[in-house]
């Protein structure tokens, strides 16, 4: 593999911005209007090694499209366990590394690091670090730009090179009222890709309503494409369980009960049983509200 690019001499020198590689395009937008499922996992670097790869087969073969992660380590071994099932059905999850308030813990420019991701979340600071948009060029990694304001918006169309590109923005619609989301929504160009972050397993299902809100909103010009779903696989025995259910109420026409299959050969990928349809109450809510 080629080094990547040494930084450029001066500030001055033109930026070598990344562009969205075709496959993260595609896993994060859908020809069919579906939303597609991003599921941050957020285990901890001690997490036994086997039982994350099962995780990650078992997120795979569950329909997540993108499996996001704040952990260098973590994403290691899920980006080497996603790459065994090249020109398999389906086919390896996108790996996204999400470094919120990052502090310098993780060094972005990491060669390593970027020869195994398949995109990073930036924020709108890091737009004009020449040396991370020329290595993120070379090892063909996608930027997905964070934003918080109009104004975010407004800095990264200001950049030129950008324009070239199929932007990709990720919105914490969590921390947004409507009126500050449809703002945001209408600030993103038309041709951009749209992913909203949620906190997973909130009361009543709450994720899913609000998924399929932000999905056709009569209130903005554009919805989103993709959601991501926060701490919803952190090593306990309901990650399957959430993010099967999860992955089939944003795609599918469907109220946000709990309806789902029984889960069988949970190591082979294979799902069976009786559907239930009732409102499910998460053990791990109830333990974390003690």
């Amino acid at each position: 593999m080629a080094s990547p690019p040494a930084a450029p001499a001066d500030s001055d020198a033109a930026l070598v911005l990344p562009p969205l590689p075709a496959h993260l395009a595609s896993a994060l937008k859908k020809a069919s209007k579906t939303l597609t499922v991003g599921i941050e996992v957020s285990v901890n670097n001690d997490f036994d090694r086997e039982d994350l790869a099962i995780l990650s087969m078992q997120l795979r073969k569950s329909n997540v499209n993108t499996i996001w992660t704040p952990h260098p380590n973590i994403l290691f071994e899920l980006a080497k366990e996603q790459a065994t099932a090249k020109g398999d059905f389906p086919g390896p999850c996108s790996v996204v590394l999400w470094c919120q308030n990052n502090d310098g813990e993780v060094e972005l420019e990491d060669t390593v690091l970027l020869s195994s991701v398949d995109a990073v979340v930036l924020t709108v600071s890091e737009v004009t670090n020449a040396k991370l948009m020329a290595q993120m060029a070379e090892f063909d990694v996608g930027a997905i730009w964070q934003v918080q304001s109009k104004s975010d918006i407004e800095q990264l169309l200001a950049e030129p090179q950008l324009l070239d590109n199929t932007l990709c923005f990720l919105v914490d619609a969590a921390s947004h009222d409507q009126e500050a989301m449809d703002e945001l929504l209408n600030a993103i160009p038309s041709n951009a890709i749209v992913i909203a972050c949620l906190p997973s397993m909130q009361t009543d299902h709450a994720e899913i309503t609000m998924a399929q809100a932000l999905k056709q909103s009569p209130t903005n010009t554009k919805g989103v494409h993709s959601i991501v779903l926060r701490d919803a696989a952190v090593g306990d025995a309901e990650d399957l369980e959430y993010c099967t259910f999860a992955v089939s109420g944003l795609t599918k026409k469907q109220s946000s009960t709990f309806n789902m299959s029984g889960l069988t050969g949970s190591t082979n990928g294979y799902f069976g049983g009786v559907s239930t349809k009732r409102k499910k109450t998460w053990k791990r809510t109830m333990h974390n509200s003690k």
